[in-house]
């Protein structure tokens, strides 16, 4: 979506840029290693304590300042996440930092109206909004109650709500959390500044695991009807082609109309229908043309008369030429 208008916008935790590198530490080849496999905040800063690193945080990254190893590029999350720099510095987009956090936090944020967003740059929370000019006021206050709420210095990131227009020409009202990285002790901060309820979360999630199990045993009970409504249904299959089979013949590509009985929707409520072909096997052509539709009665089958078709008859037709 395109954003038309930015009505509220914070940010916290990001520092200022920085074109060289700060600093001239040689960096362990397992350094290396464990930033690519992904990190947490907290890994961070145990790295930047043992040795001697400089790391910066940015909207679109963080950055690690010393001297590595060259580095051909790393995917976590699905993404491109990992490079290096011309200075020799590491660059770590957001999404390979704290993404088991934000995993958590999707669990729980879903139930205050978020949904989560990821692509190749962000991940982020979001509640997005449909609006019109009765209801534009009242979805951007209620918007802006939770906004006013949510404590940004929790965690690295932005909190924007603003309005949008879809490519459709719809328009929305969003508010976005992007977390850029979060201190685990501060997971539980954030969560009750956006109103998230820990018993009422486990009251949603029983009642959802509740319903899941009951659709589970219906499907169960269903399917084991279906299999042997299917088993019966194919009984009378057989027997309506043996039927079928003293009246017409089996004459494959020639024109003409062919008709067959079927068992239609195995896996669901399987009923016995019939089939009709219409095969084209002249005008010069090497390869038969055919079209087919299907139909509740024989009597509908024989009255089919089809169209005309492209599709190549590429195999023989099991039915019977009328």
């Amino acid at each position: 979506m395109k954003t038309t208008e930015t009505l509220f916008s914070k940010s916290s935790g990001f520092d200022a840029k920085n074109i060289t590198n700060k600093s001239n530490v040689q960096v362990p080849e397992n350094v290396l290693k464990s930033i690519e496999n992904g990190v947490s905040i907290e890994t961070l800063d145990k790295l930047q304590k043992e040795h001697s690193l400089k790391i910066f945080k940015y909207r679109t990254q963080i950055t690690i300042h010393g001297i590595f190893p060259e580095v051909s590029g790393f995917y976590v999350g699905g993404y491109y996440s990992i490079f290096q720099n011309k200075n020799k510095s590491i660059g770590v987009k957001l999404n390979a930092v704290d993404s088991e956090k934000r995993d958590f936090l999707q669990s729980r944020l879903k139930f205050v109206g978020f949904s989560r967003s990821i692509d190749s740059s962000r991940d982020f929370f979001t509640i997005q909004t449909v609006v019109d000019e009765n209801n534009i006021k009242e979805v951007v206050a209620t918007l802006k109650a939770m906004y006013d709420r949510i404590d940004e210095t929790s965690f690295f990131g932005t909190k924007d709500l603003y309005l949008a227009t879809s490519p459709y020409g719809r328009k929305y009202a969003c508010l976005d959390l992007n977390i850029n990285a979060i201190y685990q002790e501060k997971m539980q901060v954030l969560l009750d500044s956006v109103g998230y309820n820990k018993n009422e979360h486990e009251k949603q999630l029983a009642l959802l695991e509740k319903e899941e199990k009951e659709r589970h045993e219906k499907y169960m009970q269903e399917k084991a009807q279906c299999e042997i409504i299917a088993e019966q249904v194919l009984k009378e299959v057989i027997q309506e082609n043996e039927r079928l089979a003293t009246i017409y013949t089996k004459k494959p590509l020639e024109s003409g109309v062919y008709v067959k009985a079927i068992r239609a929707d195995k896996f669901y409520k399987p009923t016995l229908k019939f089939q009709a072909y219409k095969v084209t096997a002249k005008n010069g052509r090497k390869q038969a043309r055919f079209t087919y539709d299907t139909f509740k009665t024989l009597q509908e089958a024989l009255e089919y008369s089809g169209g005309y078709s492209e599709r190549i008859l590429k195999r023989e037709i099991t039915a019977f030429k009328i």
